[in-house]
């Protein structure tokens, strides 16, 4: 994936801060990136249970979404990933 924290001005651009992502940010509420209705308003909140799901299938779970995402099909890459962000912050430090 490409936003992840040593990608993070160019996933901010995006509105997709993933150092903000497990158990913090609700979907659609990072400041300065014009989200999609359906994004907005779909009251998720970025657990890793939630955000498995996301990234198994954007479209599925949030439907109309502007995510073109396909989603990563693979649930150990896909836990991977999720523990890869639970390791920082919502400052994008890495947690000690």
């Amino acid at each position: 994936m490409s936003c992840l924290p040593s990608s993070r001005p160019r996933c901010e651009e995006r509105g997709w801060s993933g150092t903000q992502r497990c158990g913090r940010a609700k979907a659609g509420t990072y400041p300065g990136y014009t989200y999609s209705e359906a994004n907005r308003d779909s009251g998720l909140v970025w657990t890793p249970e939630e955000l498995d799901k996301y990234l198994t299938s954007p479209q599925t779970v949030v439907p109309h979404t502007k995510m073109i995402y396909p989603g990563l099909k693979d649930e150990k890459k896909r836990k991977n990933v999720i523990a890869y962000l639970e390791q920082f912050g919502p400052d994008g430090e890495k947690k000690h």
